[in-house]
């Protein structure tokens, strides 16, 4: 006998019509921006970190971000990080040099370009999240701890399978 559960609705399948949901309103929030939801997530995940290392260290090269980091901080391969990083090079929002801790290793940061266009996407963000907050029912809070309890979950799950 097949095992039932396997048939019901499960988490996998809520993410997986939240991922569709979620693309469908950021789309949606992001048309007249000047970056996409992608490269928001490049963006804020870029500057989160150089602001996080700027406050823990007074060492320039501990304030290194690199794809590789990225890639295992948004969960994507680093191949697809590496596509991700293409666009915003050759658009001068993202620049690349040689890291200091590691010289096999490019280090990323934010130009003033891509510092501006990081703005007009927050701005779109927000308009996505306020109008989510609005029809939300559980504290944003309960829902960050659940979801990044799935994701680092599901991210060791496929190592498994790896």
């Amino acid at each position: 006998m097949a095992d039932k559960r396997r048939w019901e609705p499960t988490p996998f399948l809520d993410a997986f019509v939240l991922d569709r949901a979620m693309a469908r309103l950021l789309t949606r929030a992001f048309a007249d921006a000047p970056i996409n939801p992608v490269d928001y997530a490049l963006y804020s995940s870029i500057a989160l970190f150089s602001s996080r290392a700027e406050e823990n260290s007074s060492d320039a090269e501990d304030n290194d971000v690199t794809a590789t980091q990225l890639a295992n901080d948004l969960k994507v391969p680093l191949t697809t990080m590496t596509d991700w990083i293409a666009g915003p090079v050759r658009r001068g929002h993202v620049v690349r040099r040689r890291s200091d801790r590691d010289g096999r290793a490019w280090a990323l940061s934010l130009t003033p370009a891509g510092s501006e266009a990081l703005a007009g996407g927050r701005t779109a963000f927000g308009r996505a999240y306020e109008a989510f907050l609005q029809h939300t029912t559980v504290d944003p809070d309960e829902l960050s701890t659940t979801l990044t309890a799935m994701a680092h979950a599901v991210a060791r799950a496929a190592e498994d399978l790896d």
